[in-house]
Order: C-alpha cells, then structure tokens, then sequence
C-alpha cells in the first residue's frame, strides 16, 4: 500500500514485490496560457472552487498494490476521481464520485472487470488495481470559504478558503456582519485573474468598512489581521 496524505507537488519512487514504481503528484493547469487557446480556458470561465490534482503512477512492470488518498476535512462536495491511461495494452478513462460520508458505498470497475475504488469509514479512498505503463489520476476537490472559530470566543473567526488561511490586509479587527455558516454571503471574490493565473484575493462586502483579504502565505511586509468579530444581525 502507498499513501499519499497531502496534495502538494512531490514525486517518490516505491519498490513494491520487487518491482520499481514511480509516483508524481502535481497541481493541474486550471488557467491556460494567455498566448494562445487552450481548452481549460473555455471550461472554466470563473474562478473555480475546486482544486484539479494530478497523480501519475508509473509501473514499467504490471504490479497490483492499492493506493491510498486522504479526503480531507475542508471539501465541500463529493470527490470527483477520474482515472486515464493505459493499462495492459488497452486505454482506459473512467470517473467517480466520493464524499467523505462513511456510509458511502460505491465501487467503480476497470476495463478488466477488476475493482478500483473502495472508500474508507477513516477518511480515506482506496484505490486498488494492476498497475501498468504509465496511468493518471485525476482528483477533483470542491472548496470553499469556511469560518473557524477561537476556541473560548465562538463569534470571533478566521477564514479559510480550502486549507489556506485568509488574513485582511487592515490594522484592526473590524466587526464584519453576515451569517458565519456562510461566509460567502459577506465575503466576494477579489481580482480574480490576471494574465492566465487565477487569483486567490477576497473582499468584503455590505460591511461598514470593507477590506481585502489574501492568503497568508501571500502577504509580504502589509499589516494584517486573522481573527474578525462576526455578528449575525446588522446595525
């Protein structure tokens, strides 16, 4: 069994039953090129609430052994896997649906009328096969804005858009009015792409004073604030 627990660029090579198997995970292009027409350009024509992670599982020799993918806590929707390549000589493309609900009972065959996915009740999907050649997984992870809370101050929040920290380029911890479940009532995407890279900015909206909010790990020598006061019922 290989597992993979976080989706971050990486590539490790694996010797299973003797046998050498190269795995790479990276970040699909979800932008295209600003030179010329590339068809994710006509597929996604606003920023997309979701992230597009690519697993290539490289087998020179046919080697059965199951893949392990964390789900994890921040997907808003059911995981849609698609699975292309070439196995055994024959091309292969076939898509799925997951969520993170442990009732979940869905199986999906391959070409070869063998098992593939088998979701876990421990936030995990399975994928089990003959691996051979060089095949692609495709992952599909809806995210969205999410409020988390300060332990002892429930209506005081940060943001989070997926797994990354939002932080408001301002000085102060402004009251900000709007429902905490949804977050995306009161916060609206901010300068959303610039050339053929989507950007990752929010603002708020409908507040007394409104503000920018960025990742985090995007804010250089700015001032910022994480935690924000949260009041459902307006002025």
């Amino acid at each position: 069994m290989i597992s993979a627990e976080q989706f971050i660029p990486s590539e490790t090579e694996a010797e299973i039953d003797g046998k050498k198997i190269l795995l790479r995970m990276e970040d699909c292009d979800l932008g295209g090129n600003y030179l010329r027409y590339h068809d994710v350009a006509g597929e996604i024509t606003s920023r997309p609430a979701f992230r597009r992670i690519q697993i290539t599982v490289s087998a020179p020799e046919p080697t059965a052994f199951t893949l392990r993918l964390r789900l994890p806590w921040w997907l808003k929707d059911r995981v849609v896997v698609s699975f292309q390549g070439d196995n055994q000589g024959e091309n292969s493309s076939q898509e799925e649906n997951f969520s993170r609900d442990k009732n979940s009972s869905q199986d999906e065959n391959s070409s070869q009328g063998k098992k593939i996915f088998s979701p876990e009740e421990n936030g995990y999907l399975q994928i089990t096969r003959l691996w051979s050649g060089t095949q692609q997984l495709i992952l599909e992870l809806p995210k969205g804005l999410t409020c988390w809370p300060l332990a002892d101050e429930p209506d005081t929040v940060a943001f989070l858009d997926g797994p990354v920290l939002l932080a408001g380029l301002t000085e102060h911890a402004h009251m900000l009015y709007g429902n905490r479940n949804r977050p995306e009532s009161f916060l609206a995407p901010d300068h959303e792409r610039e050339w053929e890279a989507w950007k990752e900015g929010f603002r708020t909206v409908g507040q007394q004073e409104n503000f920018r909010l960025l990742p985090i790990k995007n804010i250089g020598r700015e001032c910022y604030t994480v935690y924000f006061p949260v009041n459902t019922v307006c002025p």
